[in-house]
């Protein structure tokens, strides 16, 4: 907060407070009030003719444990106890629209009636007859060289469902799931092309698509067990990201002859499709990029001349936005151009930078997080960091935990020094190489560190990149499928 603060005189520029001002008599909270509601989602079952009925999941931390009454404008009021630590509790809850609602949550200890409230965004919707595939396992399409001989998923509804199949080479066949919703079909020919699975109960009927793609002469990626296939093969993505960018014709000459155990079929291939941006201030407050609605139909024709112009080159992804959660993206508005990319190039994978992967994990493949430890030093000369080395695995879990094996979570590793403005140090080659194993534990299956003109004259960074990149290599098929 210091480091950000404008609210001391500025000595030199931007985030450069020498002289910050007292914080005497600013007022300090009780120990027991140490409590934080951190997190609050809707899980939707049902709906009716006046909204939609289902469960307020909320997640609290609590440094002491006690009676508290929770209440919400979306939930009736009801009485909870608390541990110390983490916990997580559902009240029934009630919404009119399929939107993103603020909505109002509070806790009132019963102890002496303290209130901690606070308003948390939730993404309310709903699927009355919801499928997901587990063969095919990404996006509903089989890529060459996968098995099509059978097609097999899960289906949730509130009533009875039946399933109907039918496409190219496949006899028709109707089923309905067991009692876990489970189902499978047999499809020993299924041709190229696309099938179409219909689901019908007593009061809605839906249809997915599930495509066999051909061949493409260009390179085809995809997702699979949580990994990043490369032309059929699954890979562990080793790049520094914005190779050759601002390091000079010298550290261009010596990085290309050197073996930095990098990934070759991932070098400069992308389609930086900043869709937030193409439309100049879009995600500016107020700008189309940070409403919950559908995208404009010129920001559709970008992106479509987009994909277009490239379906003839050789890219791996389509780097659709760079820290959506800092520039106000709607995670809305940023799942209809996914969805839009998706339908017209199967063959290519869809990447965002954020450290809320999970608030984005419907608007993209592939997401590259990026906790910063930013190392520096505090007045004592004691070594610190923006966020503890050993919490970066927590922005991998916002996906490993998850168990999606269409999503593949990576880390943009720090290689830069701190915050801009002042003399902070690079990170050692220790703390460099430690906080990439700890992303890699906690499931981490990319690395694309930054940036890549830091480390043309630091050996700690560089020695650093190469160490873990040669680590990652040597490892690669454990990491990837141990």
């Amino acid at each position: 907060a210091i480091y950000g603060s404008s609210w001391s005189r500025l000595e030199h520029g931007f985030l450069c407070p020498d002289k910050f001002n007292s914080m005497d008599g600013f007022p300090i909270r009780s120990p027991k009030d140490e409590l934080c509601i951190s997190q609050v989602t809707a899980e939707i079952t049902k709906e009716k003719e006046d909204g939609y009925y289902g469960l307020l999941n909320v997640q609290v931390k609590a440094a002491y444990g006690g009676e508290y009454v929770f209440a919400s404008d979306y939930a009736d009021s009801t009485t909870v106890v608390l541990n110390k630590g983490m916990n997580t509790f559902s009240v029934p809850c009630r919404f009119k629209n399929l939107i993103r609602h603020t909505v109002s949550v509070s806790l009132t200890r019963l102890e002496d009636n303290v209130e901690f409230k606070r308003y948390y965004p939730v993404t309310v919707s709903y699927e009355p007859i919801a499928i997901s595939f587990t063969k095919p396992e990404y996006r509903a399409n089989f890529y060459p060289g996968q098995d099509t001989t059978s097609i097999e998923g899960k289906v949730k509804a509130a009533l009875p469902v039946t399933l109907k199949l039918e496409g190219p080479g496949i006899e028709t066949q109707v089923i309905t799931p067991d009692a876990d919703g489970n189902f499978a079909f047999t499809t020993p020919n299924f041709e190229i092309g696309d099938a179409f699975l219909t689901a019908t109960t007593a009061e809605k009927e839906i249809v997915k698509k599930i495509r066999n793609l051909p061949p493409s002469e260009h390179m085809m990626t995809w997702i699979s067990g949580g990994n990043l296939i490369v032309d059929g093969k699954a890979v562990m993505r080793r790049n520094i990201a914005g190779e050759y960018w601002m390091g000079g014709e010298a550290f261009d000459r010596r990085f290309r002859a050197d073996n930095m155990h990098l990934t070759p079929s991932m070098d400069m291939q992308n389609e930086p499709l900043a869709a937030g941006r193409v439309i100049r201030g879009s995600e500016n407050m107020g700008g189309e990029a940070t409403l919950d609605a559908r995208p404009s139909d010129k920001m559709y024709e970008i992106v479509k001349s987009v994909i277009e112009k490239n379906r003839y080159n050789d890219f791996a992804y389509y780097y659709i936005s760079d820290e959506p959660e800092c520039r106000y993206v709607s995670p809305i508005y940023l799942k209809y151009i996914y969805d839009f990319i998706k339908e017209l190039d199967p063959y290519h994978v869809v990447m965002i930078a954020t450290r809320s992967a999970g608030t984005f994990v419907d608007a993209a493949d592939w997401f590259e997080t990026h906790p910063y430890i930013n190392p520096s030093t505090d007045k004592d000369g004691k070594r610190v960091y923006a966020r503890p080395i050993a919490s970066v695995g927590r922005y991998v879990d916002d996906i490993a935990k998850l168990n999606r094996p269409d999503k593949c979570i990576g880390l943009c590793p720090t290689c830069f020094a701190g915050m801009p403005g002042r003399k902070d140090p690079y990170p050692t080659f220790e703390e460099y190489v430690c906080h990439n194993w700890v992303a890699l534990v906690h499931g981490c299956k990319t690395l694309q560190p930054y940036a890549y003109h830091d480390i043309n004259d630091r050996a700690s960074t560089y020695e650093g990149a190469r160490y873990i990149f040669s680590s990652v290599e040597a490892v690669e098929e454990f990491l990837l499928h141990g």
